[in-house]
């Protein structure tokens, strides 16, 4: 019996470890802005409603497109490191080519996600093989920066501000027509096998 009980407890341990593996991030209590300080993360929208805010003031979006999924596509992200130029953003690369987004397409994603309606609580990590940024937004309002970034795979958003984080679900439609949108802006990530 108790060899039985060993063996249940050791399974569960080693399905715990596994899901970890192949889960998005969780949310952490605190996030530091750019000079270290920290910042509450949010996992309720009320913080959502100065940031989009802030976003529906600015005036331009800039793109950053993000590289290859860290653990699905580990040797090409290893590759196009060590041969593209890229940028660390809250700890997720990019290429460091930022992208003008036109007036437009500015216009839309800016009312996506300035639409509270495009956000649920975050109701933790997906078996999606981890939070993976496809894509960091980012606009500029009064001297504050936004940035935003987007995991299609978890169907996630991550805001950053110097005054708040916030991590979210992004429902369904909100994620198809951002993805739909920013489709067209995408450079220098290599298409993977199941997109040819």
């Amino acid at each position: 019996m108790k060899t039985a009980c060993r063996s249940v407890v050791f399974s569960a341990a080693i399905l715990s470890a596994a899901a970890s593996l192949v889960a998005c991030d969780r949310p952490t209590n605190a996030s530091a802005n750019q000079a270290g300080e920290k910042r509450p993360t949010a996992a309720d929208l009320a913080v959502h409603k100065p940031l989009a805010a802030l976003i529906a003031e600015a005036d331009a979006l800039v793109l950053y497109e993000g590289l290859p999924h860290q653990l699905w596509e580990s040797d090409l992200l290893a590759s196009e490191k060590a041969s593209k130029k890229t940028v660390a953003l809250h700890d997720y690369p990019f290429y460091a080519d930022a992208i003008a987004a036109d007036g437009d397409d500015a216009k839309t994603l800016t009312a996506i996600l300035s639409d509270a309606k495009s956000l649920t609580p975050y109701a933790g990590p997906k078996r999606c093989g981890g939070f993976h940024p496809d894509w960091c937004l980012e606009w500029q309002a009064g001297g504050e920066k936004v940035q935003c970034q987007l995991c299609f795979g978890c169907q996630e958003v991550k805001f950053f501000s110097t005054k708040h984080v916030l991590h979210a679900d992004l429902s369904a439609a909100a994620s198809e027509r951002l993805a739909s949108v920013l489709k067209d802006y995408r450079e220098q990530r290599p298409q993977r096998a199941r997109e040819q």
